[in-house]
Parts: structure tokens; C-alpha cells; sequence
């Protein structure tokens, strides 16, 4: 096991892509006395389930401890392997640091990031020196464009390995423009976390980050602290074993942790596997919950799940529809209207239908309708013609069941809006009954922009007739549509909560 041991997040540099938002300011964690006294005989045990046989201090820069490392050291009482991840300022007298502390490995950072802090002879002066003494030594050149590449060319030395990486969304990073292109494809998923374990060495990789404890994360779910503590963090290595991330990424590549929770990989890719990983783990802060995995595994475990939202707000996990294709997303809303008249009549220029049940003969027609407002989105999600076929006997089946009310609008034959609501009926939240809005759309082909903007007025009016009393009642959308949910909205209803189930399809 390889402990990357944090020794604090000063540094004296301040690049604009770090991690951890290092620099010369004061520092926001440093390595305790308390946590140094533990640490230390945790080194030499080498317990069976956290066998620690190299040392990685890290930082910040961990090099301006010196004094702390070198009593580390003195204190290791078996043979252990250190490394060091370092910024080479040392450069210019690069011996002096060398002979300070032992070192079996050093990963030199530089790029175009570091420039501004180094003058190039200086790294290549420490790499040059460490290679002179047999010490294995990485560079890590972090790129954003291949062109920054050429760069890393000034500073290798003959027996340097080069490690270039992307940016990653982290850190001061998160300050910098963002990158357009996304180079993470379905393929790379298919690996573990590359932070988890060493691919030369074999080596399992554990960070410990001083007032936090030990965790598998060496990214944003960490130093963007965009996960709950107890979901990466364990404060003492016996815990660790049981480490909630450390399971999950232990046991599953990032494709199989996206795919098998019923998780859509979005399009566009990733700009690199931290930026899947956050995609995955990092908390809904807008819901008060933690992460998408979290929250498919509870809806696959329990069918469905009701959140509640606060007045509002617009999540995030809707608007990106980042449960994919196998979820149904239903927004309940409340608003000040205590019951809703079906009879307001049409408005001028064409004939509104008022319908106290929805029968098997207006179906066909409105299922025309449906098609062209909802059905292209619909059908997207089901392929095959058996798919299609089933979905729309589930709404025949449905109508009949539910019976529908409501108020049809035609033009000559053609059905081209529609305002469709249930019956009163019991909450499962609200505990009382509720009226629920199901459908709500318009045919853009055959209506003028007039003519739809008196059917938007003719729902508000029909919304907003008869209030009485202070009883509430609510109102879904069914299957998720943003503009429906706009729509809502500027009816004056408020979202309370947001239902998440499987789909039955």
C-alpha cells in the first residue's frame, strides 16, 4: 500500500490550475502532532489489512517541511520505500535537499502552470540531479491543449518518464475557462479509478488528508469537498476496510458503477475520469441528499423515491436529466387553487370542448395531438416497434383507468390543445386529496402564435377560477417535460416535490 501522506496545503507557489487551491497564504490544514504520533506507528506495524510499504508526502509543497519529514523518517522503524511529489524550487542547489531526506521516488510538476513561479533550468537541474543518484524521478505536465505539450520537452532529462494529464475540474481549476472539448469516452470507463491503484507497482493508493482521515480520493469529491465526509472519509485505518467509495470503486470500473444504477453517460463525454467520478458521486446539494448513486440505488431498491425541494428551486438532476432513460421523473406542485373548473369556454378563432370524462373515442384523436408535442421524445426512449406499441397501450390503459377530465380545443376536425386533469384522489406525501394537472400542450403546427397565446390564457384563466378557502391542492407532470415544468411555474405553482421512480417500459 502507497500512503500518500498530506502534510499540509501550503505551497510557494500559486498556480492556477491546483488541486487543493495550494499557496503562500496560511495554510487551511496542516498534519497534527496528534495525527503525526498516529500515523507513525501505524507505518511500523504493517498491519495485515493496511500493509504501508512506501510513503508518498505530499502536499501543497511538502518539501518546506523538511524538519517534520526528516522526523518522520528517524521514527520508521522497518524498511518502507518514500516518495515525494514536489514543484523542484530546490533546483539550484539541488544536493542540499537531497541529502536532507531519504528519497526512493520523486514526481517533478511542471507545466505551463508552473512557469510562472520556475525558471525551467531549475527543474531540469533537480531532475538531472536526482537521476544522478539513481533516484527514479516522473514528470508530471499537466496540458490542457496538445500544443502545451512541446513544452515538457525543455525540462526532461535522459531517464525522467513522462507523465502528461489533463485538467482536471478542481481546485483553482474551477476559476479557469472551460475546456470545450470532452476526450473521455464510453471505452475509458471501462477502467477502475486510476488514483485506487498503482498500475506499475501493484500498489493500493490511500491519502490521508490531516482533520479529514484516510480516503481512496485524491480529487474533487476531496479538495472540492463535493461528497459528505463519512462517504470518502475514514478516521482511522481499521475503518478504512469499510470506506463507503473505497467499496464501490474497489468492486466496479466507472462504467458499471454509471450503467448498472440505471445512470445515462452523458453524450458529450468527460473531460477525464475525475469528471466522471464527480458525475457519479459528488452530492445533490439542491436536494439535501448524496450522490446520483446513492439516490438510483435507493429508487431501484424501493421503487420510488419522493424528495422534497425547497420554494423554488430548479435541480440541477431534473434539468440535466441525469438519471437517463430508466426513470420517471414527476414534479408535485402546490399551489393557493382549491378546485379547478373544466367548463371555461374556448377561446375565439376555434371550438373548446368541454369533456367530463375522457372517453376511448377522443383517444385516437388526442393521441395525435400527443404525438405532436410528446410522443417524438417519448418514442426516443424506446427503440423497437413492440416498445412503441407497448407504451401507447399503457396510455389507453391509463385513460381508461384514471378518467381524465378536462377541456379539448379543436380547429375544424383537428384536436390541437388540450387541458386534461384526474380526479381528486389521496396524496402519498400531502396526506389529503389532491387534483392532479396531467397534460398540459398545443399543436405549433396549426396554430397561430395568437392563437396559442389565447390557450395559454384560457389555462390560466381555468387555474386561476374559483379559489376558495385555504385548502391546497397539488399538481405533476407525469412524465418529465422542462417546458411543462416552465409552464407550471408560471401558473403560479410551486414544485414541493420531485418523485423519482423506475419506468414500468
Amino acid at each position: 500500500m502507497e500512503l500518500y501522506l498530506v502534510l499540509s496545503d501550503q505551497c510557494n507557489f500559486s498556480c492556477s490550475h491546483c488541486l487543493n487551491s495550494s499557496g503562500p497564504a496560511d495554510s487551511k490544514f496542516r498534519l497534527s502532532k496528534k495525527e503525526f504520533d498516529e500515523l507513525v506507528p501505524l507505518v511500523n506495524q504493517n498491519k495485515k489489512y493496511f500493509p504501508i510499504n512506501i510513503v508518498h508526502f505530499s502536499g501543497g509543497e511538502p518539501t518546506l517541511h523538511v524538519e517534520l519529514i526528516q522526523q518522520f523518517q528517524s521514527r520508521i522503524t522497518r524498511p518502507v520505500h518514500y516518495a515525494i511529489t514536489t514543484n523542484a524550487w530546490f533546483g539550484k542547489e539541488p544536493d542540499k535537499m537531497l541529502d536532507a531526506i531519504h528519497l526512493d521516488k520523486i514526481v517533478v510538476s511542471y507545466d505551463k502552470y508552473h512557469r510562472p513561479f520556475i525558471d525551467k533550468s531549475t527543474v531540469k537541474s533537480a531532475i538531472e540531479a536526482a537521476i544522478k543518484r539513481k533516484i527514479p524521478v516522473i514528470l508530471n505536465f499537466v496540458y490542457s491543449e496538445l500544443s502545451d505539450l512541446a513544452e515538457a520537452g525543455d525540462v526532461l532529462a535522459e531517464g525522467c518518464v513522462f507523465k502528461p494529464s489533463r485538467l482536471i475540474q478542481c481546485g483553482k481549476m474551477r476559476k479557469l475557462p472551460e475546456e470545450t472539448q470532452k476526450f473521455i469516452l464510453k471505452d475509458a470507463l471501462e477502467t477502475r479509478c486510476p488514483s485506487l491503484v498503482d498500475r506499475k507497482s501493484g500498489e493500493e493508493k490511500v491519502m490521508y488528508i490531516p482533520g479529514k482521515g484516510f480516503t481512496p480520493c485524491c480529487g474533487p469529491l476531496v479538495f472540492d469537498q463535493l461528497a459528505n465526509e463519512e462517504f470518502i472519509f475514514s478516521r482511522n485505518a481499521d475503518d478504512y476496510q469499510k470506506n463507503t467509495l473505497r467499496q464501490i470503486m474497489t468492486s466496479d470500473n466507472f462504467n458499471g458503477q454509471i450503467t448498472k444504477t440505471g445512470l445515462a453517460i452523458p453524450e458529450q463525454g468527460f473531460h477525464n475520469l475525475c469528471d466522471a467520478c464527480v458525475y457519479v458521486h459528488a452530492r445533490q446539494t439542491a436536494l439535501g441528499l448524496g450522490s446520483k448513486h446513492e439516490l438510483a440505488l435507493r429508487v431501484k431498491k424501493e421503487g420510488a423515491v419522493w424528495l422534497p425541494i425547497a420554494d423554488g428551486q430548479r435541480l440541477a438532476l431534473v434539468r440535466e436529466r441525469v438519471l437517463g432513460q430508466n426513470f420517471k421523473l414527476s414534479y408535485i406542485y402546490m399551489g393557493d387553487v382549491t378546485q379547478i373548473h373544466a367548463d371555461y369556454p374556448g377561446p375565439n378563432g376555434y371550438l373548446g370542448i368541454k369533456i367530463k370524462s375522457f372517453s376511448k373515442r377522443l383517444i385516437p384523436d388526442f393521441f395525435k395531438l400527443l404525438a405532436k408535442i410528446y410522443i417524438n421524445a417519448y418514442l426516443s426512449e424506446f427503440p423497437t416497434d413492440a416498445e412503441q406499441s407497448k407504451f401507447r397501450q399503457t396510455f389507453f390503459e391509463y385513460a381508461s383507468k384514471h378518467r381524465p377530465f378536462g377541456t379539448l380545443y379543436y380547429k375544424g376536425k383537428n384536436i390541437v390543445g388540450a387541458f386534461l386533469l384526474n380526479r381528486y384522489s389521496p396524496h402519498p406525501v400531502l396526506k389529503q386529496n389532491t387534483l392532479h394537472v396531467g397534460f398540459l400542450g398545443y399543436d405549433r403546427d396549426r396554430l397561430s402564435p395568437d392563437e396559442v397565446k389565447n390557450i395559454k390564457q384560457d389555462w390560466l384563466a381555468i387555474m386561476r377560477r374559483s379559489r376558495r378557502g385555504e385548502e391546497k391542492i397539488s399538481s405533476s407532470i407525469y412524465s418529465f417535460n422542462e417546458p411543462s415544468h416552465t409552464y407550471h411555474l408560471k401558473l403560479g405553482l410551486k414544485p414541493l416535490f420531485l418523485k423519482i421512480e423506475r419506468k414500468s417500459l
